[in-house]
């Protein structure tokens, strides 16, 4: 801030902000990370070992291996696919990096 002796982070009168944005902050997903699925799907295997567990219930332990086995599966693909973005995102950034560093290399008359 121009007419303050603190910068953004440090303001007194935008602390109220600054905590609204770091609760935020802890809720966000980084990188694509699907939270929502992987929260959704911790509900769901909690629920089938609970019914196994429940003598009331009708779900056999085959029918839940069956159906862990399944989410599990389900986690593999979410983990396939936060690795091939991971690469992507490393790829394009060790492309950006090689041509400033050609470029750099041209200006400054390397190799010439």
């Amino acid at each position: 801030m121009r007419n303050s002796a603190y910068c953004l982070n440090h303001d007194p009168s935008r602390a109220a902000q600054n905590r609204r944005n770091a609760a935020k902050a802890g809720r966000a997903g980084g990188r694509g990370r699907p939270k929502g699925e992987i929260a959704e799907i911790k509900v769901k295997l909690s629920k089938i070992a609970e019914d196994v567990l429940d003598p009331t219930t009708y779900v056999t332990r085959g029918d839940a291996a069956v159906a862990i086995q399944a989410y599990a599966a389900v986690m593999n693909c979410i983990r396939t696919e936060l690795k091939q973005r991971e690469q992507e995102e490393l790829v394009e950034r060790l492309e950006s990096l090689e041509s400033a560093l050609a470029a750099r290399k041209q200006g400054l008359g390397y190799g010439a």
